[in-house]
């Protein structure tokens, strides 16, 4: 049997977090991840036209990241 964990962690001004859910299968655990990546994205408005090394995102097959400083 496979599972899947779909792990949110947050170190920032705010907080210092890690949470996880459990998912059966890939296409819900995917699809809540990049669902979760898109709110993040729109909530803090981020500039995801300006990437550099302490400013940058992804979302790319299994992981996705927001870097902002030293905020993640």
């Amino acid at each position: 049997m496979t599972i899947y964990v779909l792990q949110y962690l947050e170190d920032s001004d705010d907080r210092c977090t890690a949470e996880t859910e459990l998912y059966a299968s890939d296409t819900p655990a995917r699809a809540a991840m990049e669902a979760a990546y898109a709110d993040t994205i729109r909530r803090i408005k981020f500039d995801v036209s300006r990437q550099s090394e302490a400013h940058n995102c992804s979302l790319n097959g299994r992981t996705a990241s927001i870097v902002d400083g030293v905020d993640y």
